[in-house]
C-alpha cells in the first residue's frame, strides 16, 4: 500500500507553556543535548492490545533555530523498520516509526541563560503527530485517530557555568572561581590547559591593530574518504579579539557542507570560518612579538573529529587539533611597516623625530624626508578608522 506523507514545518510563537502542553496527548521532558552536537531524533509508538497501521505524519518545531537542519526541508521519514512492516506495529509492541537518521539535525544555537529541559524551561520543542487506524483502510481517513507527543529539550555547552563530566568537562571557563583550572587557563573545550597538545602548530604571520579578518581552518585528507562530525575552537588570549558579540563566530564553511561534511582521499578544504561574521584585532601587546609558537600574541586552537564510516557513532571517531599563533603589528611599535603603507613610526627615532610622524604612521605634510635621504612636502595619510568596512582576508 502507497503512503502518502503529510509533512507540514509550523513556527510556533507560543507565551503560555499550560496551554501548549494542553495541546499534547503526551509530553516528554527530555535530557540535555550539546550545542554543536548532531542527533538523530526520532518517536517511537506503542502498540497495546490491538495491531495499529500508521497512515501519516506531521512534525511541529518550537524555536527551530536551535536546529540546523542542512537545508533539508522535511528531515523526518517513516523507518524503515516501519516500512518494512507495511505501516503496522503490531500489538504489545514498541516501535521506532519516525526519525531523522541519517539527515541528523545539529544544534546550531545557544540560549542566553541555562534551562532545566523541562515542558516550563526548555530550548526548543519537537512535536509528533501521527494518524493511525486500527482497520487499515489507508486513504479512507473516516476512522483515523490522532496521537500528538511534545518533546521539549535543553542546551549545554562549555562556558554555560556549569561542569558536566558526561561531556568530559573537567573545569568552565566562565567560572568565576576557577574551580579545576589549569595552571594556565580553562580553554572552550573545559579542559584545563597545561600544555599546547596540538597535533599540529603553524607560526602564522602578523594581523594588523583594528583591522578585521576571516579566520578559517584547511582540512587536508590523505588516504581514506573522511566523513566530519563536530569541531570546537579554542583561544589562547582571546582579549586580541573581538568577536563583535557572537559568542560562536566559527561555522562549517559552504564548501564542507555542500559536499555533505565528506572529503574524498588527497582533497583539502577549507571546512570552518568565521565568514561572514570577521574578527577584529582589538588589543595590542606592551611590546612587539614574533609571531612564532614562542613569541605570539594569541592562538587559535581548531579541534575536528571525523570518522571514515560516516556513521552517527562516536567510537570510531579521530581527533585532529591544529594551532595557530598570530602577533599583532600596530603604528607606533618601533616597526616601520611598509606593508601598511607606514612611512615612519614615532618611536622609531632612527627614521623620524618626535612631532614629525602623526598617529597613523604616515610623515606630517611639509616634514623633510631627510633621515630617509630625500627631501618631499607631503606624505599621503592612511588608516583604518574604528568602523572601517574594508575588511581584509587572508
Amino acid at each position: 500500500m502507497k503512503k502518502y506523507i503529510l509533512f507540514l514545518i509550523w513556527i510556533l510563537f507560543l507565551s503560555n507553556i499550560n496551554i501548549l502542553s494542553a495541546r499534547c496527548d503526551q509530553v516528554f521532558d527530555w535530557w540535555m543535548v550539546r550545542y554543536n552536537y548532531t542527533y538523530n531524533f526520532y518517536d517511537d509508538f506503542i502498540s497495546k492490545s490491538n495491531d495499529v497501521y500508521l497512515n501519516t505524519f506531521n512534525i511541529d518545531y518550537i524555536n527551530p533555530n536551535f536546529l540546523n537542519t542542512r537545508g533539508i526541508k522535511n528531515p523526518f521519514h517513516w523507518t524503515e523498520e516501519l516500512k518494512n512492516n507495511n505501516y503496522k506495529v503490531p500489538a504489545n509492541t514498541t516501535m521506532r516509526i519516525l526519525e531523522v537518521w541519517t539527515n541528523r539535525l545539529q544544534i546550531s544555537s545557544l540560549p542566553q541563560t541555562r534551562t532545566n529541559w523541562t515542558r516550563n524551561s526548555y530550548d526548543f520543542g519537537i512535536e509528533y503527530t501521527t494518524s493511525y487506524d486500527y482497520s487499515n483502510n489507508f486513504p479512507n481517513a473516516s476512522d483515523d485517530i490522532s496521537h500528538k507527543e511534545c518533546v521539549y529539550y535543553s542546551v549545554s555547552w562549555c562556558w554555560d557555568w556549569v561542569i558536566e563530566p558526561s561531556y568530559w568537562e573537567i573545569c568552565d571557563p566562565g567560572d568565576p572561581n576557577k574551580i579545576w583550572w589549569g595552571p594556565n587557563w580553562c580553554n572552550t573545550s573545559c579542559k584545563p590547559v597545561n600544555n599546547n597538545q596540538c597535533d599540529q602548530i603553524f607560526d602564522w604571520w602578523k594581523l594588523r591593530y583594528n583591522y578585521a579578518y576571516n579566520f578559517y581552518d584547511e582540512f587536508i585528507n590523505w588516504s581514506n574518504t573522511s566523513y566530519l562530525n563536530k569541531f570546537n575552537i579554542d583561544y589562547v588570549n582571546p582579549q586580541f579579539l573581538d568577536n563583535q558579540w557572537i559568542l560562536k563566530p566559527f561555522n562549517w564553511s559552504q564548501s564542507i557542507i555542500s559536499s555533505s561534511y565528506k572529503l574524498n582521499p588527497n582533497q583539502r578544504m577549507i571546512v570552518l570560518e568565521t565568514s561572514p561574521n570577521k574578527l577584529r584585532i582589538a588589543w595590542v601587546p606592551s611590546t612587539p612579538t614574533n609571531w612564532t609558537r614562542n613569541s605570539y600574541d594569541f592562538g587559535i586552537q581548531y579541534t575536528i573529529n571525523y570518522d571514515n564510516s560516516n556513521t552517527i557513532d562516536t567510537w570510531d571517531d579521530f581527533s585532529h587539533k591544529e594551532c595557530i599563533y598570530y602577533s599583532t603589528s600596530w603604528c607606533w611599535d618601533k616597526i616601520i611597516d611598509s606593508s601598511y603603507w607606514e612611512t615612519c613610526d614615532n618611536w622609531n627615532l632612527n627614521w623620524t623625530a618626535w612631532n614629525s610622524c602623526n598617529s597613523s604612521c604616515q610623515l606630517i605634510p611639509g616634514t623633510p624626508w631627510s633621515w630617509l635621504g630625500t627631501t618631499t612636502s607631503r606624505a599621503w595619510e592612511w588608516n583604518v578608522p574604528t568602523n572601517s568596512t574594508s575588511w581584509w582576508n587572508f
